[in-house]
């Protein structure tokens, strides 16, 4: 089976390394950014009755800092902190408003004061009442996180958490089981996702009430997972031709546990820009990079109709030319792993 995913597909990186900003999940969060005032920023996924933290995602932050914030800081701070440190008013404890607990500390005088950051905050982060991790923010800026700034981020501090249970780090029967809702990976996209989890060479079981979908029992998507899985991708995210038409999906693939995460959400002409069918194949197959030639000959079409349906796309994406054509798709997730 030839490669059916676009090359602009790349993995997630692996625990502890700097998070590429062009990461979904590293989108998502740098929106915070308009509520509050950081320059760093780490998501930790804490259990502490079985292992010590673990960095999910990372954001400015060079190795040492975030080695101290997420070995030292648990070290000298117990679940609970935020009660200990802010029992006024119960908000996400600042270095501005607890300077003397925490100036002093090794993590503040050998890491983060070293780095230039001169305020911060540290949030406690729950989901339905359980205990899932921290979020640590810094900021170059003295006195950066204000009352409001703390109120600011305790407010989507559900948000944060749902966002660490949805990382690799945890298994994603137990973070779709405790969180359906939340674990949707496109926000404001249609709420009807199912769930689906493949293990190893086992048929798919699902997460939720809904049945399997044929098209999922396919000879064509098991293939489509192997090839994920050779390629190491952590996440794809397309549409999928099923028997009563287009569906969107995610796949989020969790080698440590040989578990593959699908979810099905219905999707309608204005999700993928109106494309008609051919056109999809016509702009997957150039995502993969064939030239019009190629195209041609695997879709067997002339050149000259290849030409017509790439022109309709453009327009209908709005793009300017063929490589900004290919990447609104991809970065949309409006194409087809499998066009032919």
């Amino acid at each position: 089976m030839a490669s059916i995913l676009p090359a602009a597909v790349a993995s997630r990186p692996h625990e502890g390394e700097f998070h590429d900003e062009r990461d979904p999940a590293v989108a998502a969060v740098s929106e915070l950014r308009s509520i509050l005032p950081f320059d760093a920023m780490q998501l930790l996924h804490h259990e502490p009755q079985r292992a010590e933290p673990q960095e999910v995602l990372r954001i400015g932050y060079n190795p040492g800092s975030a080695w101290a914030l997420q070995h030292l800081f648990v070290e000298q701070f117990r679940p609970g902190f935020t009660h200990e440190l802010s029992p006024n008013d119960g908000l996400p404890p600042a270095i501005s408003s607890v300077r003397e607990e925490f100036v002093g500390s090794r993590i503040y005088r050998d890491h983060l004061r070293a780095d230039g950051y001169r305020d911060g905050m540290s949030m406690e982060l729950f989901l339905c009442g359980e205990y899932v991790g921290i979020a640590h923010f810094s900021a170059r800026q003295p006195f950066g996180f204000t009352e409001e700034s703390r109120r600011a981020a305790s407010s989507v501090g559900g948000l944060l958490a749902a966002l660490v249970l949805s990382q690799p780090t945890t298994s994603p029967l137990r973070a779709m089981r405790q969180t359906p809702l939340q674990t949707e990976p496109c926000a404001g996209e249609a709420p009807e996702w199912a769930w689906f989890v493949f293990r190893g060479s086992r048929d798919a079981a699902p997460l939720g009430l809904a049945p399997v979908p044929e098209g999922l029992k396919s000879a064509a998507f098991r293939a489509h997972l192997e090839q994920i899985r050779a390629r190491g991708l952590r996440s794809a995210r397309h549409l999928w031709a099923f028997a009563d038409g287009l569906s969107r999906l995610e796949i989020r693939s969790y080698p440590e546990h040989d578990e593959l995460l699908v979810g099905v959400a219905p999707t309608t002409p204005s999700d993928y820009h109106r494309l008609s069918l051919q056109e999809l194949r016509v702009l997957s197959l150039l995502c993969m990079g064939d030239d019009d030639a190629a195209i041609a000959r695997r879709l067997h079409l002339s050149r000259r109709t290849v030409e017509s349906h790439l022109l309709n796309a453009r327009r209908k994406l709005g793009s300017k030319n063929r490589v900004e054509a290919a990447v609104r798709a991809i970065t949309t997730a409006s194409y087809l792993p499998d066009p032919v």
